[in-house]
């Protein structure tokens, strides 16, 4: 059996400070939460529309699952020398902000064939992932805004917070 918590038992408080009853669940339904808002942003003065403004970028936070998955896509075992059979996971701080920034740009599309065609053009060699896109379409200080950007959206205070919790 459970730890009982008696004061919560058979309700909650709500934002406001009054009482959610128990039976009142479907509150959390998928059907009745909010969705995230995108949030345009420029990210760079350089991509400019037919009269000359810059070009907001469409970013959308992404939910949990999705981030879990961008850590494991960043975290690689390697072996301990002279261990045998024993691995040490690292996690590639780097990687992880490249793969986070393409995974809220939801405009442009970075998966766009034509869009990576162009800047591999450019590049002089094949770009074949959205986080490579971005590293040819971006210089350094726009790279790293768009970082900063992403993380404030997903509601992350620190990068250094979420290398922390993924080397743990």
């Amino acid at each position: 059996m459970p730890f009982p918590l008696p004061m919560f038992k058979d309700s909650i408080y709500g934002k406001d400070g009054k009482y959610i009853m128990a039976n009142e669940l479907e509150l959390f339904f998928a059907d009745n939460v909010q969705d995230e808002e995108t949030v345009d942003f420029v990210v760079s003065e350089r991509f400019k529309d037919k009269s000359g403004k810059p070009i907001p970028w469409r970013l959308k936070p992404i939910d949990a699952l999705t981030n879990k998955s961008l850590k494991k896509q960043a975290t690689v075992k390697t072996k301990v020398p002279g261990r045998k059979g024993q691995y040490q996971s690292d996690f590639d701080v780097a990687k992880y902000q490249f793969l986070l920034a393409a995974a809220v740009v939801e405009y442009p599309r970075l998966n766009d064939a034509a869009l990576m065609a162009s800047w591999s053009e450019k590049a002089g060699f094949d770009i074949m992932t959205p986080e490579d896109l971005l590293g040819v379409m971006l210089n350094s200080g726009e790279f790293e805004n768009l970082s900063l950007k992403a993380q404030d959206i997903c509601g992350f205070a620190d990068i250094n917070d979420e290398v922390d919790e993924a080397k743990n």
